[in-house]
């Protein structure tokens, strides 16, 4: 304990001033309830499931496009809602052929691409 920051000492930084045991024991009794009422985190992500779908982003064309066009990253955007190929897929899309015409502004699916080769 130190009487102010402002005193000299190698321990003063990491020391609690006379004003702050009271907000150190708050914080202690803080984290023993925290850690007496878990929460399951999966279980509250199933419940979250369809807000998810809405609030995230999913690929879609930004132009019309036809069967056998190589999709490049000028074709592709991210919009709402997420029920699509996810944005974060966007380096394994490009590069890929449309089996089926596409129009603009379309959420991008599987179904839309040729199968990806082994590789």
């Amino acid at each position: 304990m130190t009487l102010s920051r402002e005193m000299f000492g190698p321990d003063v930084p990491a020391s609690v001033t006379t004003k702050e045991p009271r907000q150190l024991c708050a914080g202690v009794r803080l984290i023993g309830t925290a850690l007496a009422h878990p929460v399951d985190k999966d279980d509250a992500a199933h419940g979250m499931e369809e807000m998810r779908r809405l609030f995230t982003r999913s690929l879609v064309t930004t132009r019309a496009l036809e069967p056998g066009a190589v999709l490049r990253d000028v074709d592709l955007a991210g919009r709402k809602p997420g029920s699509g190929i996810p944005v974060a897929e966007q380096e394994r899309v490009v590069g890929r052929r449309l089996v089926r015409p596409v129009p603009a502004g379309s959420l991008l699916d599987e179904a839309d691409l040729e199968p990806d080769e082994p590789q």
